[in-house]
């Protein structure tokens, strides 16, 4: 595991939003962006991607995880909760000791894992998007 406040090249190249042309830099503005900001690797095999990542951002007593992605070959292998720890306990070093997250509401597996890690649905969200957009 690897904690950095940098997303770095093997970060990006497993976040599935940085490699969507159509929105260009806004990927990575949104991920670097907010008041303490870490980014977790789990290194994958040698030449490849990483077998794991995940985003935090610490604000005051919260931290938000976000961007949690494993590769489809390394899933149920427990990667996802050490993500989250690691960035828990990098958290938790700057005084943070609540946590919230976003996951979309059809992605079954995470929704398991992060109601076996305690989490519980708080609100929904959508997205809106202009007509022919």
């Amino acid at each position: 595991m690897r904690l950095s406040r940098e997303p770095g090249d093997g970060w990006l190249a497993r976040y599935r939003r940085a490699a969507d042309p159509a929105l260009g830099a806004t990927p990575l503005a949104v991920v670097t962006g907010g008041p303490s900001v870490w980014f977790a690797t789990v290194p994958g095999p040698r030449g490849e991607a990483p077998a794991a990542i995940g985003r935090g951002v610490v604000d005051g007593r919260w931290l938000g995880l976000a961007a949690m992605e494993v590769a489809p070959g390394h899933r149920r292998r427990g990667l996802a909760t050490a993500v989250v720890a690691a960035l828990a306990r990098a958290a938790a070093d700057e005084g943070a000791d609540l946590a919230y997250l976003q996951v979309e509401p059809d992605n079954e597996p995470a929704l398991a894992l992060y109601q076996r890690l305690g989490f519980r649905t708080h609100h929904r969200y959508h997205y809106r998007r202009q007509p022919g957009a």
